[in-house]
C-alpha cells in the first residue's frame, strides 16, 4: 500500500513538472518571437537610414535674440524684444512681471514689447516645435532711472 502511494506521488510530481516545463518552454518561444519582431531586418534598416536622411534635411531648431543683448541697461520701463527662429514654432517669453506666448512670422522673425520692473529683469525666451523640441535663452535687462 505504501508503494502504491509513492508511485502515485511520483506520477503526480512528473505531471506537474511537465506542465511547468512546458509553460516555461512556451514562454521562451513567445519572448523570442516578440524579440524577433522588434529587431529591425536589413530592409527596414534601409528605410530607417532613409528616415534619418530626411530628418537631417530638416532645419535644426535655433533661437537668436537680436535685441536687446544680455546685461542691457534700459532707461525706459518698456522695451521691444526681437529675434529669429524657425517658422511654425511657438515662443514663450517669461519675465518677472509678465508672460507672453507669440508665434514668429513666415520667415521666423518675432518681436514683443515687454514691460520691465525697476532693477534687474530676468527674461527667459523659449521656442517650441510642434514635436516638443525646445531651446531656451535667458538674458538680464536692468531698468534704472538713475543718471549714469
Amino acid at each position: 500500500m505504501l508503494k502504491k502511494e509513492i508511485i502515485i506521488a511520483i506520477i503526480i510530481g512528473l505531471v506537474i513538472s511537465l506542465i511547468i516545463g512546458g509553460g516555461i518552454f512556451r514562454a521562451k518561444q513567445a519572448l523570442n518571437h516578440i524579440h524577433s519582431q522588434q529587431t529591425p531586418s536589413p530592409s527596414s534598416s534601409a528605410s530607417t537610414s532613409a528616415n534619418l536622411a530626411q530628418d537631417s534635411s530638416k532645419p535644426k531648431l535655433f533661437l537668436k535674440i537680436t535685441s536687446p543683448h544680455d546685461n542691457y541697461l534700459s532707461k525706459e520701463d518698456q522695451l521691444t524684444l526681437t529675434g529669429e527662429t524657425l517658422p511654425n514654432t511657438y515662443i514663450t517669453i517669461v519675465t518677472d512681471k509678465s508672460e507672453y506666448l507669440i508665434v514668429p512670422n513666415k520667415v521666423g522673425q518675432f518681436s514683443q514689447s515687454i514691460q520691465l520692473i525697476k532693477g534687474a529683469n530676468l527674461i527667459k525666451v523659449t521656442v517650441y516645435t510642434k514635436t516638443g523640441q525646445h531651446q531656451t535663452k535667458t538674458l538680464t535687462v536692468v531698468y534704472t532711472t538713475a543718471e549714469i
